[in-house]
This record gives structure tokens, sequence and C-alpha cells, in this order.
């Protein structure tokens, strides 16, 4: 095609290379957005971490008057968040809408809801500090998230919940029949959980990436995934299961064992992104 005079057809080469800058631009401009994702994540823990604080600090002689008339408010609040979240969550996955560019994607809402329901209504029995544990846990789980690779999250993801299963394997019997039930329930998950994991990783290294559902694969993972992270994190939370189970006064030294394992596996990616 000539315009007064020019050539200006595009070649083959010049329109892959158009075509790789593009693609550069669009990914280059998502990590942007993560990370805007992140520090707004940081700034938004540390105001409830401070709230918390702060809340602990005035209350700390009343907090049976807040839990007994105030929290009951911030759980219908928070409900009502997680149920609207929830249904803008399922609009834009049904119309398959791109988020990957917004401030404020429909499951970021939905997890942060979550997440808040679970601290306001698990405040009467975890208190302050466990609730500042909830919120700088799930901090750092985002901060996996964006910055090091899936199979690091993975890892995370698992022992971060086998830490959590831990606890249930220390439980004592209560003699309420509901309460008993869910304890044992979590015992046993303590133990389904990780041969679980070890199972779909079997199944996904296989099928490269891919799970056989009928007639069709669906992929979950992409290609060059790595699933030993799986398969050492399920190792991990068996062995403290096991060890919780039949000793639980070894219930500290299983969690410093993990918190040290998830240090040193931290450090490896880390030097490995380097």
């Amino acid at each position: 095609m000539f315009i007064n005079g020019v050539n200006t057809t595009l070649s083959t080469n010049e329109i892959k290379n158009i075509d790789k800058q593009t693609v550069k631009s669009n990914q280059r401009r998502r990590d942007n957005m993560l990370g805007n994702r992140l520090m707004a994540a940081l700034l938004l823990v540390s105001v409830l971490v401070l709230g918390l604080l702060l809340l602990d600090y005035k209350f700390r002689r009343s907090m049976a008057g807040f839990i007994l008339y105030v929290l009951p408010v911030v759980d219908i609040i928070l409900a009502l968040c997680v149920s609207t979240s929830l249904i803008y969550l399922v609009i834009q996955k049904r119309s398959r809408t791109d988020e990957s560019l917004k401030f404020f994607s429909s499951t970021s809402l939905f997890v942060a809801s979550v997440i808040g329901l679970f601290v306001s209504l698990a405040f009467p029995k975890i208190g302050t500090a466990g609730a500042l544990i909830v919120l700088i846990g799930s901090l750092l789980l985002f901060f996996v998230y964006v910055v090091y690779p899936a199979d690091f999250f993975a890892f995370t993801i698992l022992l971060f919940a086998g830490a959590g299963l831990m606890f249930a394997c220390t439980m004592e019997m209560s003699g309420t029949i509901f309460k008993d039930i869910v304890k044992y329930i979590l015992k046993a998950l303590a133990f389904l959980i990780p041969i679980a994991a070890i199972a779909l990783g079997i199944v996904l290294r296989k099928n490269k990436g891919c799970l056989p559902f009928r007639t069709k694969r669906i992929r979950i993972m992409k290609k060059g995934y790595h699933y030993y992270p799986i398969f050492s994190a399920a190792a991990f939370i068996l062995a403290g299961a096991f060890a919780v189970t039949l000793l639980p006064a070894a219930l500290m030294y299983v969690l410093v064992a993990f918190l040290a394992i998830f240090l040193v596996v931290a450090i490896i990616y880390t030097i490995k992104m380097m």
C-alpha cells in the first residue's frame, strides 16, 4: 500500500515485532496493576491492624459490650458485602470480563469480604491477637501470590492450611455432639488434604497440567509448572499431623519447623528469581 508515494505495507517480521511489543506492554501494565493492588492491600491491612490495636486498648475492660452490641452489626454489614461481591464475581466470570487492569477486581473484593467476615465472626474466640495473625497472614499470602511463582504460592497455601489444621489435631473432645463432629472432621482434613494434594499433583503432572474430565481436559496449571513444592508441602503436613496426633505437646515444635521450612524455601526461590 502506497501513501504519498511511500510504501506503508508492513512485513511479516514487523507485524510480529509489533505483536510482541503489544504483549510485553500489556504484561507490564498487568504487573504494575498487581503492584498497585499489593500496595493497597498493605495500606488496608496497616489501617486494620492499627484499628484493632486501638480497639483493644480502648475496650479492654468493656470488650464484652463491644462483642455483644457492636460486633453483630459489623457481621451483618460484612455478610452483605460477601453476598454482593459474590454476585458481582459470578456476573464478571460469566461475561468473561478481563479484570487484569482493574484496580479492584471482583475476585479481590470477594476474597477481602470473606476474610473480613471470618475475622468478625471468629473475633469472640480468637480475640485481637488471632485477628492480627489472620490479617497479616492474608497479606503475606497475597504478597507471595504477586511476587513469587505459582508453585511457591501453592506451597505456601498448603503449608499455611497445614499449620491451621495442626491445631485441630490437638483438640480435645468437648462432650457436645456438634462440636465433637466438627473437631473430628478437622482432624480428618489434616490427613485428607495433603493426600488429596499429592493425588491431584500426580494427575496434573501426568497430564501436563490438565485435569481429565469426561471427554475434556481442563487446564489447571501452566506448562513448566513444578510439582515438587506441592508434594513436599503435603509430606510436611502429613508428618506434622502424625506427630501432633500422637504427641500433642509437640505442636509448637511442629509450627516452628513449618516456619523454618517456609523461610528456607522462600530464600531459595528469592535467589532463583535474582
